[in-house]
């Protein structure tokens, strides 16, 4: 049981890592530096909100899952989590995939470039 955990736990932290820095570079790609204040702001807001949500519907599928458990009482519990931990670990596996996939243009140095110079 506690593997299971683990295992999700390395997925969740290894889909977070290759997600977010190609996000914020894709999100601030072509960015007026006067404006990189608000971009960042922008981004950090949403990385927060997305947060709150994805937490929120977390917990909503762990109490489900402890709801719909054949155990009782910490081993229904347990039961909930997991299912959290493996819907997680699923969702952390579809956003890797084409985060793997994302190419950037680059100059002839290999220096990223903005999308409108490619």
């Amino acid at each position: 049981m506690a593997g299971d955990a683990v295992a999700a736990g390395v997925l969740v932290g290894a889909g977070t890592s290759l997600i977010m820095m190609p996000a914020v570079v894709a999100a601030t790609s072509g960015i007026d530096p006067r404006d990189a204040g608000v971009a960042s702001g922008l981004i950090n807001m949403c990385r927060q909100l997305g947060a709150a949500l994805g937490l929120a519907a977390l917990v909503t599928v762990a109490t489900t899952g402890t709801g719909h458990s054949d155990g009782s009482g910490n081993a229904a519990v347990v039961d909930g989590d997991r299912t959290a931990f493996h819907a997680l670990a699923a969702l952390s596996l579809l956003g890797t995939g084409p985060a793997l996939l994302l190419r950037t243009a680059q100059d002839d140095e290999g220096r990223p470039q903005p999308p409108d110079a490619a």
